[in-house]
């Protein structure tokens, strides 16, 4: 695999320098459409397999949720004209909750961050090379 990598990273490279650009975003494009479809793709089967072997295991609300949440982000992911009601939850699911939970994650983040660096700074953490 590593002959193509190169090749392929020789090929842009020398687009790029070329001063290629309209050949440099074909490419980019092609490629990283491919990707991306790819790993939507997997992404989709991940979660309904997931969906499906937490139901199978037991029953439960949170089970129902996420089962009902995955449903709801793959229609809407369809492109489909009338469905307003499922585009419109789609739309408030990903600007409330998932919102939400990126700004709680780089809280999350920030704080183990600055603990990090505190306790490095006081001398109560080790650093591993001696």
């Amino acid at each position: 695999y590593s002959v193509p990598l190169l090749g392929s990273l020789l090929l842009v490279l020398g687009l790029w320098i070329g001063g290629a650009e309209r050949e440099n975003r074909v490419v980019l494009e092609t490629v990283l459409v491919a990707v991306e479809s790819a790993l939507a793709a997997l992404l989709a089967v991940v979660l309904v397999y997931g969906a499906y072997r937490l139901m199978r295991r037991r029953v439960t609300w949170t089970g129902v949720l996420f089962t009902v949440t995955v449903l709801l982000v793959l229609v809407a992911a369809l492109p489909l004209e009338r469905a307003g009601v499922v585009t419109a939850l789609h739309d408030w699911v990903l600007s409330v909750p998932v919102s939400a939970g990126a700004r709680g994650l780089l809280l999350g983040i920030a704080l183990a961050t600055v603990i990090t660096g505190v306790r490095l700074l006081t001398g109560q953490d080790r650093t591993y090379s001696e």
